[in-house]
């Protein structure tokens, strides 16, 4: 991802020959793994299209493996690029599918369980629904993993409402 943040094209490279490189392999794990740093690399250069084509094949192979990691992370990726896209719906319904994942105590991944609530509150701003989004708690619970960047970009969003910044 941050190589994908700075720098875009290269990333789409990277990303491409890593999937070769790993289709050629067989290990699926890494073919999965591979086609999400290609949805990463294809969201950040704007490419939403086909970010949601390679994060669904990452979803795929997260499935048959029983990979929770890696469908959490293509979920909320293919949701963003959604997002990002304008396609509201889509997004509305990839998010409802991880819910599962994050009301369960025993199943809850810290920082994916932030990033959905931060998807959550986007898609409230975008749809100019009301939210029951705890913000603060938003924030402080980055804030405990030791990431500030979440804080500017929840200032942003709510500053600019429907104008979604960047993906994240």
């Amino acid at each position: 991802r941050t190589y994908a943040i700075f720098r875009p094209n290269r990333s789409v490279r990277a990303a491409k020959n890593a999937l070769r490189f790993a289709e050629r392999s067989g290990v699926l794990r890494d073919v999965g793994n591979a086609y999400l740093a290609v949805g990463e690399a294809r969201r950040h250069t704007g490419e939403f299209k086909k970010a949601v084509k390679a994060y669904e094949n990452a979803i795929d192979r997260a499935l048959a493996l029983g990979n929770v990691d890696s469908l959490l992370w293509s979920a909320l990726g293919k949701a963003d690029a959604e997002m990002m896209a304008g396609d509201i719906r889509a997004a509305t319904q990839s998010l409802g599918q991880l819910q599962p994942f994050f009301s369960d105590e025993g199943r809850r991944h810290p920082l994916e369980a932030l990033h959905w609530q931060l998807s959550q509150l986007e898609l409230r701003l975008l749809t100019s629904e009301a939210t029951d989004i705890d913000v603060p708690a938003l924030i402080e619970g980055y804030s405990k993993l030791g990431l500030s960047w979440p804080e500017q970009y929840i200032e942003q969003l709510l500053r600019e409402g429907k104008n979604l910044p960047k993906p994240i």
